[in-house]
């Protein structure tokens, strides 16, 4: 089994200036993907419940943590746009997403970093999901 690491991990959103490049980038998760299940028991199921997949589902948040520039206008107000997230293994996944969360850490002597989250709406493509 072949383990890739983070790095050369990118993240471009269209857009938006310079946090798609990969020097400001530090983590990327994606998290939140999900499906639900209908549950399709009756009284006269026997044993265990009956469930069966809904036909859409969730494609989560991405939250990135980038080195923070106080020159770059916090995207919150931006309609969705394309997230694209290009893994080592060049798997390409691609989906519409807009902002939902920022936050930023300034600590003593240290550099400063941000938190930007975006939600993931519609469907998506991808080099790593089937």
């Amino acid at each position: 089994m072949a383990v890739d690491i983070g790095t050369d991990v990118t993240v471009a959103i269209a857009g938006v200036g310079a946090y798609n490049m990969a020097s400001t980038l530090l983590s990327v998760s994606w998290s939140g993907f999900s499906r639900e299940s209908i549950e399709m028991s009756h009284m006269l199921t026997t044993g265990g419940r009956d469930f069966i997949p809904a036909d859409l589902y969730d494609a989560g948040e991405v939250t990135m943590e980038v080195l923070y520039d106080s020159t770059i206008a916090v995207p919150m107000d931006q309609v969705a746009t394309v997230l694209t997230f290009s893994a080592p293994d060049d798997d390409t996944w691609a989906c519409s997403a807009f902002c939902t969360g920022f936050e930023f850490t300034a600590p003593l002597e240290d550099r400063m970093t941000a938190s930007i989250t975006y939600k993931l709406t519609g469907d998506f493509t991808a080099g790593g999901i089937a």
